[in-house]
């Protein structure tokens, strides 16, 4: 089974707490690099960095499939993929800081996600220090959730059948799920077949402004960082599914379903100008994805055929596409 599977690709890695940052994997767990991170190692030195959370790990496709290693093939340079689920604004600061210049890059991408990086509840690195993440509880309980959690971890063969009955699961939902659940929008419009979740994400004015006061606060820092340092910074703004598929759900589905997707489109828009704003001022690029994905998704399926809101291995593959021209 490991000869046509990468164990990086299914089997759970082992989450341990770091002192600066939200978690970590341990390292060589489950097929990462000697950092944790999704990589076969950890290079001398490398063209270019890659900074996010797990819309840059690459949640949802395989690590060939992830936005970095596609960005890899189509620039022909050498990338590393510093990105972990679950990060924020200030772990991308600390990173920056401890990691970025180890391993010398000409140019280090940040990937801030509009879906929760601005509104992510963000502790300080002193607070971090002083109280570190702490390893979540076992998902599984008795002996065989015992059974369970280390299949999870070393069989390549229950996890992938694990995943597979997971998609066909997803797939009977959304068939199913009542149309007047904002919770849960089915997307079935031409090629798409997917569940948007607008409900996920807040539309409070004051929770984006007080995501947004944070997040700016952890990027002006990452800028000043990035000025004392021989690398380019390039900042990159990741969309949520549910702007990318605005248009066509707007087509698709009733007005009554479909506000929901533009409150939360109408929010999304505000934060992304208020940061792109923000790093304009300090002369730094800013690539916006959204133009480049909703594009694409006019022809192809950018996200998995459930509600999880990371892009497929095609979706990845537009955003390498967006970055690598600008190079």
């Amino acid at each position: 089974m490991r000869i046509a599977f990468e164990e990086i690709d299914y089997l759970r890695p082992t989450l341990i707490s770091h002192p600066h940052l939200r978690h970590a994997i341990q390292p060589h767990s489950s097929g990462h690099d000697a950092w944790g991170f999704r990589n076969e190692r950890v290079p001398i030195s490398t063209e270019i960095l890659t900074i996010g959370d797990s819309l840059t790990y690459g949640v949802a496709a395989t690590a060939d499939e992830s936005w970095p290693s596609w960005l890899q093939r189509l620039s022909g340079k050498k990338v590393y993929n510093l990105a972990l689920g679950g990060f924020g604004t200030s772990d991308y600061e600390w990173l920056l800081k401890h990691k970025a210049y180890q391993l010398k890059p000409k140019t280090v991408y940040i990937a801030i996600y509009l879906g929760n990086d601005l509104y992510r509840k963000q502790i300080g690195n002193e607070k971090r220090a002083q109280s570190p993440t702490i390893q979540p509880p076992s998902r599984f309980q008795g002996w065989a959730g015992l059974v369970r959690e280390y299949l999870s971890r070393n069989s390549m063969l229950y996890q992938v059948t694990k995943l597979n009955l997971s998609r066909l699961a997803y797939r009977l939902k959304s068939m199913t799920t009542n149309q007047g659940n904002t919770a849960l929008i089915p997307l079935h419009f031409k090629h798409i077949n997917t569940v948007l979740t607008p409900r996920r994400f807040p539309h409070e004015e004051d929770e984006i402004k007080l995501g947004m006061s944070r997040a700016t606060n952890d990027t002006k820092r990452m800028m000043t960082e990035c000025s004392a340092q021989p690398y380019d910074c390039v900042f990159l703004i990741l969309p949520t599914k549910e702007s990318v598929y605005y248009d066509l759900a707007r087509e698709a589905l009733s007005a009554t379903t479909f506000d929901p997707i533009r409150t939360q489109d109408r929010a999304e828009s505000i934060m992304r100008n208020e940061i792109s704003s923000v790093i304009n001022e300090r002369g730094f690029v800013v690539i916006d994805l959204l133009p480049s994905m909703k594009n694409a998704a006019t022809l192809n399926s950018l996200y998995p055929e459930n509600d999880d809101g990371h892009p497929n291995g095609t979706g990845y593959r537009v955003i390498a596409n967006a970055i690598a021209q600008t190079l």
